[in-house]
């Protein structure tokens, strides 16, 4: 007897009991891999040109204008803001910023 059928044997579903898991599933699962492809595509490139929403792992990005109907790597931005974020990786060292004298601003 194969696992697969030792589980479905030991732990039968019903049609509702199998439907809620796949809801619960999806529901948990998909803004992971919906953030995940979007870190993917942001990160995709060497060096920030201030004009994309698109700059490497490890190092703030920064728009140095207001978004225009142009931006497609976001679904709706905001057409009154200038983003600046960051996406960093931990997995391997921590990340340290370092940020020039602000003299109190």
């Amino acid at each position: 007897m194969r696992s697969q059928d030792k589980i479905s044997s030991t732990y039968p579903l019903t049609d509702e009991e199998a439907t809620e898991i796949a809801i619960e599933a999806y529901l948990y699962a998909s803004p992971i891999v919906q953030m995940e492809v979007h870190r993917r595509v942001l990160t995709n490139q060497e060096a920030s040109d201030g004009k994309q929403m698109r700059g490497p792992m490890n190092q703030f990005t920064h728009l140095r204008d207001f978004p225009d109907t142009s931006v497609r790597e976001v679904v709706g931005p905001n057409f009154d803001t200038i983003y600046s974020w960051l996406w960093y990786d931990v997995s391997d060292d921590p990340l340290v910023i370092s940020l020039p004298e602000s003299t109190g601003h």
